[in-house]
């Protein structure tokens, strides 16, 4: 879901690393105390301004900037 959005504004971008964004995810979850829900939250209301959008382009940078977003 997040990387075909990903790919919809961004065609012909190059593959990111799955690994790395794995591991982003799981240190939001067990380091931050986010769960699924909230990532997937976050997410979303992401990709719905016009500036984060593209501004926000991988679990690290969503969990880098998630205070600010929050």
């Amino acid at each position: 879901m997040v990387l075909e959005r990903i790919e919809q504004m961004q065609p012909g971008r190059k593959k990111p690393d799955l690994a790395k964004w794995a591991n982003s995810v799981r240190l939001m979850r067990e380091q931050d105390g986010r769960t699924d829900d909230d990532i997937r939250g976050l997410f979303q209301r992401v990709q719905a301004d016009d500036f984060w959008r593209v501004n926000i382009l991988s679990p690290d940078k969503l969990r880098a900037k998630w205070d600010d977003l929050h």
